[in-house]
């Protein structure tokens, strides 16, 4: 959890003020069970409605109520029957055993904590395109400081290949024609990312093709993929180096493209 900030609490008037009742109305009813002393599993009650207080407090404030909201709510539907039990048992019993003006204070804390979570229930529990979700819907907080990752992740992409891909846009003036078609056409599973990046990759000088490596099977390359290459048993190809699962190769034609490592032996 980060970026907490008390300028979200501020956006979203209901919140602020719920918020602050809350933690009020806590502060009311710690007073009264002070006076009371130990009073039927008031103190366990007691810490509970802190933690589940400054909990919503810190989740408001860090604009991750999209991430944690089933639990707040969760947290909250075992919060109200304790709250009500305790009201009820203390406003039964004030007039024999228990004193007044601390019962008094007491109860009306646990009210006010009642009613700033039925509220918060009826916020959290709603979509954001209702009047009440809108009242509640806070600002995401961003779950990333690398907006580009984010953008490829939506379309899609990997990581490390979009990186590539942006740096190769940066340093041509017109589009690559194969990036376009990966962008296209998803990556197979089994192509390696860091070879369709090096083939996109506009190199500083020639590539040198220094292996020579013979087929031992035909391959029909995928229609789905620009990049492979086809080839037939016994041709010879001219590859880069032998990282990875595909290799860059060139045919005898001048081809250029990936081909899959096991259909290989060097020649």
């Amino acid at each position: 959890m980060s970026n907490i900030s008390f300028a979200r609490l501020k956006q979203k008037p209901l919140i602020l003020i719920t918020s602050i009742l809350a933690l009020c109305g806590w502060i009311v009813a710690f007073g009264g069970a002070c006076m009371l002393k130990v009073l039927n599993g008031a103190w366990w009650v007691m810490i509970y409605q802190l933690c589940i207080t400054l909990g919503h407090w810190l989740v408001f404030m860090s604009g991750t109520v999209p991430q944690y909201r089933m639990a707040m709510m969760a947290f909250l539907a075992s919060s109200i029957p304790l709250l009500t039990i305790q009201v009820d048992y203390v406003i039964q019993y004030t007039k024999s055993n228990i004193p007044k003006i601390p019962a008094t204070a007491y109860v009306s804390g646990y009210i006010i904590l009642l009613t700033v979570q039925y509220t918060w229930i009826l916020v959290l529990g709603s979509d954001k395109s209702t009047f009440f979700g809108r009242l509640g819907h806070m600002e995401q907080a961003p779950l990333s400081h690398h907006p580009h990752q984010e953008h490829a992740a939506q379309l899609g992409f990997e990581p490390e290949f979009y990186s590539e891909k942006l740096n190769n846009e940066s340093r041509q003036s017109q589009p690559n024609s194969a990036a376009l078609n990966r962008a296209l056409y998803p990556l197979n599973s089994t192509t390696s990312v860091n070879t369709i990046a090096a083939i996109q990759k506009p190199s500083l000088g020639p590539i040198e093709y220094t292996e020579k490596v013979q087929a031992l099977h035909a391959y029909n390359a995928s229609a789905q993929d620009p990049n492979e290459l086809s080839f037939e048993k016994g041709e010879i190809l001219e590859i880069v180096d032998r990282k990875g699962n595909w290799w860059q190769a060139r045919k005898s034609n001048g081809a250029i493209g990936i081909i899959p490592s096991n259909y290989f032996a060097q020649h």
